[in-house]
């Protein structure tokens, strides 16, 4: 597993770079003193579409990262929903419709979203994840036109990003995330 170092305002520590970024309280944990090894965290995360891409790439990542639990999954149908829970050969949480999509967004046990949903859609579902208290990674483009990709940013360094709230962008097979 890779690992990346961080730099933090005491020190500098090594971390697995999977989805260990996703914590509510990863800053308090990276800058304790007492954090001399690797910090390993659980995260219970929610996946926000079934298509092929979160089939095939989100799914086989997630379920390898030792640092994340599937929780959730979260489908506009329920059969879809249906397909990637039984691809998983676990057992997640699934929901579908926006009734479900209310359920996960307030659910205080899940801490982070993946959104894989088609990029038209994209933002509203992003805002929705941010206004429920979720960090967020999200595909890349982050929008259907470079203005609204511009309008998402500013919102989420003025308004969510003071609050805590992580986002990050899926890059090329899942290997790396870019910051905002």
């Amino acid at each position: 597993m890779p690992w990346k170092k961080f730099r933090t305002s005491q020190q500098t520590i090594s971390l697995p770079f999977t989805y260990i970024i996703f914590s509510k309280d990863w800053h308090t944990k990276l800058t304790s003193p007492q954090c001399e090894q690797p910090v390993r965290m659980s995260v219970n995360i929610a996946l926000l579409g079934s298509g092929v891409f979160a089939l095939n790439a989100h799914l086989p990542a997630l379920l390898k990262s030792p640092s994340s639990t599937f929780h959730t999954v979260w489908s506009r149908t329920e059969t879809s929903a249906q397909k990637l829970c039984d691809a998983s050969g676990l057992k997640p949480r699934m929901l579908f419709g926006e009734d479900g999509l209310e359920k996960v967004l307030a659910d205080p046990e899940v801490q982070a979203v993946i959104i894989v949903l088609p990029i038209e859609r994209q933002p509203e579902y992003i805002r929705k994840a941010w206004d429920g208290g979720k960090h967020v990674l999200s595909e890349k483009p982050l929008a259907p036109d470079v203005n609204m990709a511009k309008e998402l940013i500013k919102e989420y360094e003025e308004k969510y990003a003071p609050k805590g709230l992580i986002w990050r962008v899926a890059e090329s097979e899942l290997k790396a995330f870019l910051p905002i």
